[in-house]
């Protein structure tokens, strides 16, 4: 049979120590019962923001627009460490700065008020503070600015319509201005005065090219032709339309020479035409030409750079006028990540300390502490006394 286990023995140390159990007890709960009545009360507050299922981008090309639409249901966990993030702290303690005490506007201390979990399709923002009114005021500038951060990253509507149309405005009066200034240009330039200058000059230089030859080269009946064809196209370029008509002949070229009063009659003619000095020789002519074509070509550099400019500020204000459209149309479409379900509302109760749980499991601690005293107490009171005087103790017990 099994040795039956006597419970009097325990029984008996029990009671020959009980006033140390219940002294021990007495203290446990009253220490626990201090210290639960001398911490400041902590209250919680909580705010609700909805994480939306879908969201939508919107892309404005050729006076179009799509909606794409995107699940964000698997980005949550990403959603729940944002809302730890120090980018929404800063943006709260921004919005709380006057009701923050100094030490409570850095982000460490205010990140330790406040939790983030997720709960369905909800992200529940608590706040704990010894003042009610405080943690219901940051429970709810948390969770604006933990809207405003995550819609912010997300894209939702980075510019508003309004700070799109300033830039519009000032991109407008840069493409105004500019087009005024290629107008000016247009209405006063020398493009036209140049050309018609070279192209004189230009005669003149080929007429008198056609005197130097006749008059140092030898004459026969085919160069004569020769130099009377030129003479011909000299006089239909000079006048547009040839003297003998419009329809010349090889055989009456034939009969024909050109004189030289004739070359100089037409030099003169366009000497005082073009403007050019009376006399000038042909290398003399040919710089004056060579300085004409560059000025012109001046002329057409700035005409293009303007042109230019001007089409490139009227690009930049169809896009941007293009983004104002965008930014309008988004404003009425969009559907925000996240969004303030629910706001805080003041705590009336307490949620620290639980005086009563304290107390209690301070009644159990200095029960079980005291009993594991005694049992220690008695049990090193037995092993100071001798063998003979636990045998008495036994006999008489």
């Amino acid at each position: 049979m099994e040795e039956e286990i006597d419970l009097r023995k325990y029984i008996d140390v029990l009671r020959r120590h009980w006033k140390l159990i219940v002294i021990i007890t007495v203290i446990a709960v009253f220490v626990a019962g201090l210290v639960s009545f001398l911490m400041p009360p902590v209250y919680e507050a909580r705010a609700n923001v909805l994480v939306s299922q879908t969201r939508y981008e919107i892309a404005f090309v050729q006076n179009h627009w799509t909606y794409v639409e995107k699940n964000v249901v698997r980005d949550r966990q990403t959603l729940v460490i944002l809302g730890k993030s120090s980018g929404v702290a800063a943006l709260a303690i921004a919005e709380l700065k006057d009701e923050l005490e100094p030490e409570e506007q850095r982000l460490g201390d205010i990140l330790d008020k406040v939790e983030v979990r997720q709960q369905g399709d909800f992200i529940e923002i608590s706040v704990k503070d010894n003042n009610p009114e405080k943690a219901a005021a940051i429970a709810n500038a948390w969770a604006n600015s933990y809207g405003s951060y995550v819609n912010g990253i997300y894209g939702v509507v980075l510019q508003s319509p309004e700070e799109l149309q300033i830039q519009a405005d000032a991109i407008r009066k840069d493409y105004e201005g500019k087009q005024k200034a290629y107008e000016d240009f247009i209405s006063d330039n020398r493009i036209d005065e140049l050309n018609r200058q070279v192209t004189d000059r230009e005669l003149v230089h080929r007429a008198k090219l056609l005197r130097e030859q006749i008059e140092t080269g030898a004459s026969s009946p085919a160069s004569d032709a020769a130099n009377s064809m030129v003479f011909i196209l000299l006089q239909a370029s000079a006048y547009t339309s040839s003297p003998l008509g419009s329809q010349v002949s090889l055989e009456s070229l034939s009969g024909m020479k050109v004189s030289l009063d004739d070359i100089d009659a037409l030099i003169s003619t366009l000497e005082a035409r073009s403007g050019s000095t009376p006399g000038q020789s042909v290398a003399e002519l040919q710089q004056e030409i060579n300085q004409l074509k560059a000025e012109l070509e001046q002329e057409r550099a700035r005409k293009c750079e303007l042109e230019n400019s001007r089409d490139i500020a009227r690009d930049a204000y169809t896009a941007i006028a293009g983004r104002v459209v965008e930014a309008e149309v988004a404003v009425g479409a969009q559907s925000a990540v996240v969004r303030v379900a629910a706001t805080a509302m003041v705590p009336e109760s307490s949620v620290a300390p639980h005086r009563v749980m304290n107390i209690g499991i301070a009644l159990v601690l200095g029960l079980v502490v005291g009993v594991f005293g005694a049992f220690g107490v008695e049990y090193f009171r037995k092993s100071g006394e001798t063998p003979e005087a636990s045998k008495e103790e036994q006999e008489a017990s």
